[in-house]
């Protein structure tokens, strides 16, 4: 009897492990280590499967392609920067990403081009970190530098508090240690919230709005273009007048350091008109949110004059080409 109920047991456990790791996705969550300057970074060279998701982390702690370092002479490469509009989040794949949308857009509008996009991004993060990696790591040789903000990052500075940190820092005992750890932060969250001291808004928005400063300088010291890109919530789209208003502190300085800046408002009402909002959460896009976005990017992007492709588009255009 007791060796009835020990086999049983195990092929329950058995059957709960291959459900939660097959049926629902879990057993794999996406890692991250802490850091004393970004507050925490995506860990290196890792690929996971999340809710059925393909997620792949390269050696530069980017969910893009693996590249090198330093950019070939004859290639066109973009950085996307920022949170998880950018990373894309775990119930999207790896190639429904807006860098894995615009890479994909960009090479059908110019097919001669050799064109690599990255994404300098983690959930959670705001322009402090997205500064503090820049100046550490660099871009990467990039032509061209996208900084995607939303209006809630005017006030989102790192606090650099290990039960914040939107990642897991160890990976779980299976799927089963990774469903009840979930569970447990969970209820933490509801019964048990943590008690955040945070700096008063008007001190958090000059830190942001001095990082987005420091970042475009950044940017241009760097040679690349700077281009600020402001990502509406669902809730925004419907009042594109107060929308404007909480985000105009970023487009200011944007606009003072020379950056081109991008409000795809318009853009985002007309698909949630016809039915296609941007948005699958009020914030995170979904598949076609994130080829529309790509659409918008690209269209203010253009190859970098000195390169083989631009050259050869240049020729075509000439001769009455494309």
């Amino acid at each position: 009897m007791l060796w009835r109920m020990i086999l049983l047991s195990a092929a329950l456990v058995a059957a709960a492990e291959l459900l939660l790791r097959f049926g629902v996705g879990l057993g794999e969550p996406p890692l991250a280590e802490t850091d004393p300057e970004i507050e925490y970074l995506l860990a290196a060279d890792k690929t996971y499967r999340r809710f059925g998701n393909h997620i792949s982390i390269n050696a530069h702690r980017m969910r893009a392609p693996e590249f090198p370092a330093r950019k070939p002479a004859d290639e066109w490469r973009i950085m996307l920067i920022g949170d998880s509009v950018v990373y894309g989040g775990h119930h999207v794949s790896q190639d429904e990403t807006i860098a894995a949308r615009l890479a994909e857009t960009l090479r059908q509008e110019h097919p001669d081009c050799a064109i690599l996009v990255g994404a300098i991004a983690a959930s959670s993060w705001g322009p402090v970190n997205e500064l503090a990696f820049i100046r550490r790591y660099g871009l990467y040789d990039a032509d061209d530098a996208v900084i995607v903000a939303s209006s809630h990052d005017l006030y989102d500075v790192p606090t650099f508090r290990n039960d914040l940190i939107p990642y897991r820092l160890r990976p779980p005992v299976g799927a089963l240690g990774d469903a009840a750890e979930a569970a447990l932060q969970r209820l933490r969250a509801r019964f048990f919230p943590p008690r955040i001291e945070v700096a008063p808004t008007e001190v958090r928005k000059a830190q942001s709005l001095d990082a987005l400063a420091n970042m475009l300088d950044e940017i241009a010291a760097r040679g690349a273009k700077g281009i600020f890109y402001f990502h509406p919530t669902t809730r925004e789209v419907g009042s594109p007048d107060r929308a404007r208003r909480a985000i105009a502190a970023f487009f200011d300085v944007a606009e003072k350091k020379g950056a081109m800046t991008i409000d795809p408002m318009q853009a985002y009402r007309r698909a949630g008109e016809a039915g296609r909002p941007v948005n699958a959460d009020g914030i995170h896009p979904d598949p076609e949110g994130a080829a529309l976005i790509a659409a918008i990017i690209a269209s203010a992007l253009s190859p970098p004059a000195g390169l083989p492709c631009a050259a050869s588009e240049a020729t075509d255009l000439s001769a009455g080409g494309k």
